[in-house]
């Protein structure tokens, strides 16, 4: 099932804590997390290099992406710097990284016909700045989200939402807020666990 919103004003940070929760994406796998981050989800080498202080591969730190192979349900975490010693400590190639080196994900590269490319689940989390700086260009190319998780917000943020929302398509199919309300859509996908999102402006 798909749920497809236009906002008004490249107004989409109303939908930014999903990333906290974790969205999923049908990504390739077999391949080098920096291939993932730079050639599949198009986030650009230096805000690689500069702005994603800190990566974390299924709990594990990352300092060189190009040298981890992603698997299928793997799940990555991306956050720009943050404070303090704990985000010093966990800051990619930083000075302290030696303090988490029994978290630390050193390498995993395996020869290329151990690892074959195909598409597969990839669980992504955004936090702090870096979901500003990516989370509307996931929310345009469409995530698969937990569907509690988007009740959820819709209950909480149910006004700012439906203020910000140009459009409404269920699988294709127009809803007419100002007559429905989120209620209709809720009541509709309540039996789906995951629903493909995609919020465009």
């Amino acid at each position: 099932m798909s749920l497809q919103l236009l906002v008004y004003h490249n107004n989409s940070a109303v939908f930014f804590p999903l990333f906290v929760h974790g969205v999923e994406l049908n990504l390739q796998t077999g391949g080098t997390l920096q291939e993932l981050l730079c050639d599949q989800l198009a986030i650009a080498p230096r805000i690689l290099e500069d702005r994603l202080q800190t990566i974390m591969l299924n709990g594990k730190a990352v300092d060189d992406p190009g040298n981890i192979i992603v698997q299928p349900n793997d799940t990555l975490a991306l956050s720009a710097a943050m404070p303090g010693l704990a985000g010093a400590i966990m800051r990619k190639k930083g000075r302290y990284a030696v303090l988490r080196s029994q978290i630390n994900l050193s390498g995993n590269c395996r020869e290329p016909q151990d690892s074959p490319i195909m598409k597969n689940r990839i669980t992504i989390k955004l936090f702090n700045l870096i979901t500003r700086e990516l989370g509307p260009q996931l929310l345009d190319r469409g995530v698969f989200v937990k569907t509690a998780n988007l009740q959820e917000m819709f209950q909480k943020r149910c006004l700012s939402i439906k203020k910000d929302c140009s459009q409404v398509l269920l699988n294709k199919k127009r809803i007419v807020l100002k007559k429905f309300g989120f209620k209709q859509i809720m009541e509709k996908i309540k039996k789906q666990e995951y629903i493909f999102l995609q919020v465009k402006t």
